[in-house]
């Protein structure tokens, strides 16, 4: 099977688009087979070892070369459905598709580093208007559910933080896809509240900044997204403070209320993740 995924791969990459069309396209339904296929190779991922401890350090080995060569057949599995995107129809269904879309997120977690990024790449390929954020924004809320966490991109963010020259790809793909989602967002408001939950979930931009330390274009990309993040950050506080200062300037006698609006917005964030 390795062989035939790696084969297509090259198919799907250098192939006319008429060729992906046909791929993808009732009755081949290619992209359906691929996330079938990907989601298979998760579950064997998942139990490397058979469930049952070798009993000689030969079988062992076998065992971890297999699991190896599931882990390289799960990165070529999601590079066939990044090349199949090429095509509008593709990206519209895998959009729609809830069950696909909650597979390739699961991908995030993955052990092998190259297809956490080729995933990443996935879904920031697939946002291409409101209606998509919302799909994509309701794969990581499955994915918070299904690993319990406290909130959403909290174990995504958390790997941003890995130590390494290596990680910087993996850098650059996660805050690219934040960047994009809150680039798309329906309105200022839900920017807001992204934001907030972004840095509820551990995101700390002057962090990676500090860390930001070298030469070599993933570098230059990586401080290049910090840039995209800072130069459309909105700061509530800071707005909320022009406000009260413009309006005493302009002798303004009405009372404006001082309270910490970062609690309050806190309590209001909790009632919605409790939902």
């Amino acid at each position: 099977m390795s062989y035939f995924i790696r084969k297509l791969k090259l198919d799907l990459k250098m192939a006319y688009q008429s060729f992906v069309r046909e791929f993808v396209q009732p009755p081949n339904n290619g992209l359906r087979l691929l996330l079938t296929l990907l989601k298979n190779l998760l579950c064997q991922s998942a139990n490397p070892v058979g469930g049952s401890v070798p009993k000689s350090a030969g079988l062992a080995t076998l065992r971890m070369e297999e699991y190896k060569k599931t882990m390289v057949d799960e990165h070529d599995c999601l590079l066939c459905i990044k090349y199949t995107l090429r095509v509008m129809h593709a990206r519209e269904e895998l959009i729609e598709d809830n069950s696909g879309l909650l597979t390739v997120a699961s991908c995030l977690l993955s052990n092998f580093s190259k297809s956490r990024v080729t995933a990443l790449e996935i879904l920031s390929l697939l946002l291409t208007g409101p209606s998509s954020v919302d799909k994509v924004l309701d794969a990581f809320t499955s994915m918070r559910i299904k690993h319990a966490e406290s909130t959403r991109f909290k174990m995504l963010i958390g790997m941003m933080y890995i130590k390494g020259a290596p990680n910087v790809i993996f850098q650059v793909s996660c805050l690219r896809l934040l960047n994009s989602l809150l680039n798309l967002c329906r309105s200022a408001n839900m920017r807001v509240f992204l934001q907030y939950e972004m840095e509820e979930a551990g995101l700390d931009c002057n962090r990676l900044q500090e860390s930001c330390q070298g030469d070599g274009l993933e570098f230059d990309d990586l401080r290049k997204e910090i840039r995209e993040w800072k130069s459309r950050y909105i700061d509530v506080s800071c707005l909320l403070r022009k406000i009260r200062s413009d309006m005493r300037a302009e002798g303004n006698n009405v009372a404006v209320t001082e309270f910490n609006y970062d609690q309050q917005f806190g309590s209001m964030y909790s009632k919605y993740r409790s939902t």
